[in-house]
C-alpha cells in the first residue's frame, strides 16, 4: 500500500498536493464535528435519565435557563432536556453540513484527478515511440485509459480511509481521557474484531479486484476484435462463436460483482454485533465493581454515544480499505503507465534541398537478436521518384519507417543534405500514404486536413489537394466535402480511401511523399489511376514508393532492391527490374513485369 500511495503522490502537481492538504484539514474538521455530536448525544441520554445531574455544569445550567425563558416552561428538568435536544440538533446539522462539503469536494477532487491523470496517460501514449505501440495491443491501451473510474474510486477509498481515521482518533482520544479503563476495554475488543474481519476479507477482496481487472481486459479485447473485423466475422459466419466467447464471461462477472457489493457490508455487520456485545460486557463489569447507577449510566451513555459514531466510522474505514483493495490492481497498472516518460519532439522540420542518405544503417527489433537491416548505404535525391522492391519480410517497410522518422536506427547515420540528424517524427516535412489509411469518423474535409486537426480546414487548400489527388468522386457524395465518412471510412472504396490519404498527405505541404505499399490492396484499374496521380506529383515533390507489384515502380527514376536486410542492387528500372523478375521467376513468385518497361498499360490483378 505505501508504495502505491507514493507512486500516486509522485504523479500529483503542486496544486493538486495543496488541494489534497486542504482536504485533510477538512477531514479533521469532520472528526471534531463527530466528537461534538457524540458528546451532545451523550448529554441528551443523561438528560433523559437524570436532568438534574447536569445542573452542576455551569454552561449547561445557563443554557437550560435560557431555554426556560425562551420557551416559557416552568420545569427546569424539561428546560435542560430541551437545551440538550437543541444542542444535539445543532451538532447534527453542523456535522452533516461539514460531511456533505467534504464528500462533494473529495469526489470532485478524486474523479477530476483521475481524469487529469488518464488524460496525461493518453498524451503519453500519443508521444510514445512507434516501436512501443507495435509491441502493445491497442485494446489493452484503451482499456487502461478507461480505468480512470477505478482510479477515482481508488482515490476516494484512500481519502475516506484517512477521513475515517481522523474521526476514530478524535473519538477514541476523547473517551479514553474521560473513562480510561472502560474505553480501553471497549476499543481493544472492537479493534481486535475489526482486525480479524479485515484479515479475513481483504485478501479475498484483492483477488476479486484482480479478477475484475483481468476480466475487463479480456472482454474488451474480444469486443474490439469482433467489431473491428466485422466484415470478416460476417463473411466467415463467426458471429455466434465470438458472441459465445464474450457471453462466457457472464458467470464470472456476476459472481465478481456480487462479492464486490457484499465485501463493504461485511465489516458493518460484524462490528455492530461486536459493539453491542462489548457494551453488555461493560454493564456486567461495572455492576461487579459496584459502581452506582448514575456512574454506570453516564459512562455507558458516553461510550454508547461514541460507539454510535465510532462504529460507522470503523465500518466506513474497513469498507474504504476493501474498496482500495478492489481497485488496487487497476489503479496500480494505470499509475505505472502514467509514470512512463516520453520525449515530446518540438523541433521544427529541417529543410530538405538536395538529398536524404543513410550510411552503415542497421536495425534490430528489441525483441529479436536477428538484424532486419544490415549495413545499408543509399542516397535519395531531391525531386526524384524512388522505388523500393523486394519480397515481404526483407526490411523495406522498416527502412521506410526509419526514413520517415518513426523508428531510430540501431546503428548508422541518417543525413539530410549531408548533415547527420537524429530521425524522429516530424524531423522533415513528410507526407505518408500507408496501405490501410486511418480515417476519422468525420467529414471528408476534416480527414484531408488531419495534419492541422486543431482548427477549421482551409477549404481552398482542401479543394486544391483534392484536385492534385484526383478526387473525382467528391461531387457524387451527398454533402460533398462535408460528407461524414463513417468509422474507418466505410462509405468509400479502397481506391477512394487511397486518394483521400494522398490528399491528406498533400495538405501537410510535404517535401517528401512516402507511399508504403499504398496500392498493394487495390485492383488493377484503381492502381493504374493512383499510379497516374503519383506520376503527376513527382514534378513538384520527392516521392518514395514501396511496392510488391513491379508495374508500380516501372516509372521510377531509381530503384533499390532490398533483400535480406541489404541493398542487393540499385539503379534505373531497365537495369533492376529484369534482374529482379528473373529472381522472382526462379523463386516461383507470381509477380510479372510488363513485356516492355516503357509501355503505357499496366497489369491487372489477374495478369499479375
Amino acid at each position: 500500500m505505501p508504495q502505491l500511495i507514493r507512486l500516486f503522490w509522485g504523479q500529483l502537481t503542486p496544486v493538486r498536493r495543496r488541494q489534497g492538504t486542504i482536504l485533510v484539514f477538512l477531514m479533521v474538521l469532520v472528526g471534531l464535528s463527530e466528537l461534538l455530536l457524540a458528546a451532545t448525544i451523550s448529554l441528551l441520554g443523561v438528560a433523559l435519565a437524570s436532568p438534574s445531574s447536569l445542573e452542576r455544569f455551569t454552561v449547561l445550567r445557563r443554557g437550560a435557563a435560557l431555554a426556560q425563558q425562551v420557551c416559557g416552561v416552568d420545569s427546569s428538568a424539561l428546560a435542560m432536556l430541551l437545551f440538550t435536544f437543541l444542542g444535539a440538533f445543532a451538532a447534527t446539522l453542523g456535522k452533516n453540513l461539514v460531511t456533505s462539503l467534504q464528500t462533494f469536494f473529495l469526489n470532485r477532487y478524486a474523479h477530476g484527478l483521475s481524469w487529469e491523470l488518464t488524460s496525461r496517460l493518453f498524451r503519453t501514449y500519443l508521444f510514445s515511440p512507434w516501436l512501443w505501440h507495435a509491441r502493445h495491443n491497442s485494446s489493452d491501451l484503451r482499456t487502461t485509459i478507461e480505468w480512470r473510474s477505478y482510479l477515482g474510486f481508488f482515490v476516494v477509498g484512500c481519502m475516506n480511509m484517512a477521513s475515517q481515521a481522523c474521526i476514530i482518533c478524535v473519538l477514541v482520544a476523547a473517551t479514553l481521557f474521560v473513562s480510561p479503563l472502560e474505553a480501553a476495554l471497549f476499543y481493544g475488543t472492537i479493534g481486535l474484531s475489526a482486525f480479524l474481519v479485515y484479515r479475513i476479507v481483504q485478501s479475498r477482496a484483492k483477488k476479486n479486484g484482480d479478477d475484475l481487472t483481468s476480466l475487463h481486459m479480456a472482454s474488451s479485447k474480444m469486443l474490439v476484435s469482433g467489431l473491428n473485423g466485422i466484415a470478416e466475422v460476417q463473411i466467415y459466419r463467426q458471429q455466434d462463436v465470438l458472441w459465445r466467447r464474450f457471453d462466457g464471461f457472464y458467470p464470472q462477472y456476476t459472481k465478481i460483482m456480487a462479492w464486490r457489493a457484499v465485501f463493504p457490508s461485511i465489516p458493518q455487520w460484524c462490528l455492530e454485533s461486536a459493539g453491542l456485545f462489548v457494551l453488555l460486557g461493560l454493564v456486567l463489569l461495572m455492576a461487579l465493581r459496584g459502581e452506582s447507577i448514575a456512574a454506570t449510566t453516564g459512562t455507558l451513555t458516553l461510550l454508547a454515544g461514541a460507539c454510535w459514531r465510532l462504529l460507522p466510522a470503523c465500518n466506513k474505514f474497513l469498507a474504504s480499505s476493501l474498496e482500495y483493495k478492489t481497485h488496487h490492481a487497476a489503479a496500480g497498472n494505470l499509475l505505472e503507465a502514467i509514470s512512463l516518460r516520453v520525449a515530446e519532439e518540438s523541433a521544427q522540420p529541417r529543410l530538405f534541398r538536395h538529398s536524404l542518405a543513410v550510411e552503415g544503417l542497421s536495425f534490430t527489433y528489441p525483441e529479436s537478436d536477428t538484424p532486419v537491416l544490415r549495413n545499408i548505404d543509399l542516397t535519395i535525391r531531391q525531386g526524384r521518384l524512388t522505388g523500393f522492391v523486394g519480397l515481404s519480410g526483407m526490411g523495406k517497410s522498416t527502412l521506410i519507417n526509419i526514413l520517415a522518422g518513426l523508428v531510430a536506427p540501431s546503428q548508422g547515420i541518417v543525413r539530410v543534405d549531408g548533415i547527420a540528424v537524429e530521425p524522429s517524427p516530424g524531423y522533415l516535412r513528410i507526407g505518408y500514404v500507408p496501405q490501410q489509411p486511418y480515417m476519422l469518423d468525420a467529414s471528408l474535409a476534416q480527414n484531408i486536413a488531419f495534419s492541422e486537426a486543431g482548427g477549421a480546414p482551409d477549404m481552398d487548400r482542401v479543394r486544391e489537394c483534392c484536385r492534385m489527388a484526383a478526387l473525382d468522386f467528391v461531387d457524387e457524395l451527398p454533402q460533398g466535402l462535408d460528407t461524414i465518412l463513417g468509422e474507418r471510412g466505410v462509405r468509400l472504396s479502397g481506391g477512394q480511401l487511397q486518394r483521400v490519404a494522398i490528399a491528406r498527405a498533400l495538405y501537410a505541404q510535404p517535401e517528401i511523399l512516402f507511399f508504403d505499399e499504398a496500392t498493394s490492396a487495390l485492383d488493377g484499374a484503381a492502381e493504374s489511376a493512383i499510379q497516374q496521380t503519383i506520376l503527376s506529383l513527382k514534378k513538384n515533390l520527392t516521392v518514395i514508393l514501396v511496392a510488391h507489384r513491379l508495374s508500380t515502380v516501372r516509372d521510377c527514376d531509381n530503384i533499390f532492391w532490398i533483400h535480406d536486410g541489404r541493398v542487393r542492387s540499385a539503379g534505373a528500372p531497365d537495369k533492376i527490374l529484369p534482374v529482379y523478375q528473373a529472381y522472382l521467376d526462379a523463386c516461383g513468385t507470381a509477380e510479372r513485369t510488363p513485356a516492355r518497361l516503357g509501355q503505357a498499360n499496366m497489369y491487372t490483378d489477374a495478369e499479375a
